[in-house]
């Protein structure tokens, strides 16, 4: 009798793993399908969010030559005065404020890393008139020209980003350095706290950045209630500055 029920238990036992086994299989085949369902997906999100957001919209604006550029002379700065802002005009009048350059931080030579790709900084100065010279870098985008994919990117840095900076003996906000230093010192700090290899740049002031969001046709900006406030605020100062 021991005999035969252990041979029944063996038998029982040998029917029941093809079903354990089944079951594993199962499992194991639902488990592959959720997967390649989430990484399809996930794949065709990348995709659209990576085309959208490196979509690049155009819209035609008036050329702008050569001849119009403002060029620094580092080596001959003695005639630039820094305290009535060399200009000629106020903002009122159609003038702007310089760029302020610092004969001591020149923009140092920064071999390009990549030929096909220039990095450019682009910034606007919180100065409140063309004799605010001496003033601080707000707003700080690096617009990349990558010619091998025939697109531009940009980039914001943050102007309260703890950097190290020339001259200083802690770190400090980006935004100082080009109050510490002029152009050549914000640029200067950017490539070496970055890596990046910055060697032109656009300055912007309220006055040029007005007339830039004119010549593309606005911006529409939502904005909540308790925002419109503080907007107010910022717009009837811009205004008084401008004599608009």
């Amino acid at each position: 009798m021991p005999s035969n029920k252990k041979n029944r238990d063996i038998a029982d036992s040998n029917n029941k793993a093809p079903k354990k086994k089944s079951a594993v299989k199962i499992l194991i085949k639902v488990l592959c399908y959720i997967l390649c369902a989430v990484l399809g997906l996930g794949v065709g999100a990348f995709i659209y969010v990576y085309k959208t957001l490196g979509a690049v919209g155009f819209v035609n604006t008036p050329f702008v030559s050569d001849s119009q550029y403002e060029t620094i002379d580092f080596d001959n700065l003695d005639d630039i005065d820094l305290e009535s802002g060399d200009v000629a005009s106020s903002w009122q009048d159609g003038g702007h404020t310089r760029v302020y350059v610092n004969k001591k931080y020149p923009i140092k030579k920064v071999s390009q890393k990549d030929s096909k790709v220039e990095n450019i900084l682009v910034f606007g100065v919180d100065s409140r008139g063309t004799k605010d010279v001496t003033c601080r870098a707000d707003a700080i985008l690096i617009v990349s020209i990558d010619k091998r994919r025939d697109c531009v990117k940009m980039i914001s840095l943050m102007r309260d980003t703890g950097v190290k900076i020339e001259g200083r003996s802690s770190t400090d906000k980006l935004t100082h350095a080009y109050a510490y230093g002029g152009v050549g010192l914000l640029i200067n700090t950017i490539n070496e706290n970055f890596g990046l290899d910055i060697q032109r740049f656009v300055m912007l002031d309220f006055g040029s950045s007005s007339n830039l969001i004119d010549m593309v046709g606005g911006v529409d900006i939502d904005v909540t209630a308790g925002e419109v406030k503080f907007a107010n605020q910022n717009i009837n100062e811009e205004n008084a500055l401008l004599g608009t």
